[in-house]
């Protein structure tokens, strides 16, 4: 709670600034928006890494413990203690691959599709939220112009 106040606070100040950049309104929008989400999440219960993992098996349920380390981003051992976690607290259950015996596969349980459903609304409403008085044109606008700079950052980091 501390924190989403002195970060809102940090962003009054923003709004105030005459030399202040995109890429410094970029990056306070989403640390507020990220605040926001690990609020929320922290009341469903979940950390993180448990909300990517849960995000990832909501988009590909049965996917293996390997591919969901690629997929997150995170790595092996904490992709291994958050499914240990998660299968405690019934929100997915890992099996055998039949296929292939060398690998597991994990699924969402009811409870997990419960918690992805929560979170997904949970971004649903931040997101009005952020976007309120913004037209749709804007946004479309807003959208072309963010990913041009989402592909000069790439191209800018394959030069490095």
């Amino acid at each position: 709670m501390r924190e989403r106040k002195e970060q809102t606070e940090k962003n009054k100040n923003l709004l105030e600034k005459e030399n202040a950049t995109p890429s410094m309104f970029i990056n306070d929008i989403s640390k507020m928006f990220g605040l926001a989400v690990r609020h929320d999440a922290g009341r469903g219960g979940l950390s993180q890494g448990n909300r990517k993992i849960l995000m990832c098996l909501a988009r590909n349920d049965g996917i293996s413990q390997l591919n969901l380390v690629k997929e997150t981003g995170l790595s092996a051992p904490t992709v291994s203690v958050s499914l240990a976690k998660m299968e405690a607290d019934e929100l997915v259950r890992r099996e055998a691959n039949l296929s292939d015996l060398r690998q597991v596969s994990v699924y969402l349980t009811e409870h997990g599709k419960k918690q992805n459903a929560f979170m997904t609304e949970s971004f649903k409403q931040i997101d009005e939220v952020m976007l309120k008085g913004v037209t749709k044109a804007e946004q479309e606008q807003l959208k072309e112009t963010l990913k041009k700079m989402l592909r000069n950052l790439i191209e800018y980091e394959k030069r490095r």
